[in-house]
């Protein structure tokens, strides 16, 4: 009889456990494109021709300067792949996206928004006292 509990336990508990869970494969790399913007100082000229200045910092916000260095601005701003986002202070303006061409040998590059209705060439620079410097 105790050779009977004995099988019927080990049948029981055999039934019972799980098989190992098969090895899970690690995902496949997703290569993440590179960001059109970076952290640093860039000139902007929209399609007037009027020059200012941004600088990105690498906590995600940034600030709008004029040529006389003065700030102009200020908010949030993400980079993925061609696309930038820009999110200014306040709860009055919205965010706006632009889409980045491909950089020449300088950098510069042109951003157009979203919507197509605004245009910026875009220019990385030292600080400040380049806006409007020839490259």
């Amino acid at each position: 009889m105790k050779k009977l509990v004995v099988c019927l336990s080990v049948a029981v508990l055999a039934a019972c456990s799980q098989p190992d869970a098969p090895a899970e494969e690690a995902p496949a790399a997703v290569e993440t494109p590179s960001a059109a913007v970076t952290p640093g100082f860039y000139e902007t000229m929209n399609s007037e021709g009027t020059l200012g200045g941004a600088q990105l910092m690498e906590d995600g916000s940034y600030r709008l300067f004029g040529r006389d260095g003065n700030d102009t601005g200020n908010g949030t701003w993400t980079s993925v792949g061609k696309r930038s986002c820009f999110d200014p202070a306040g709860d009055d303006s919205p965010e706006i996206c632009y889409t980045s061409s491909e950089p020449d040998e300088s950098g510069r590059f042109d951003a157009t928004s979203e919507s197509g209705d605004l245009r910026i060439t875009v220019r990385p620079i030292g600080g400040p006292e380049e806006i409007g410097s020839q490259p």
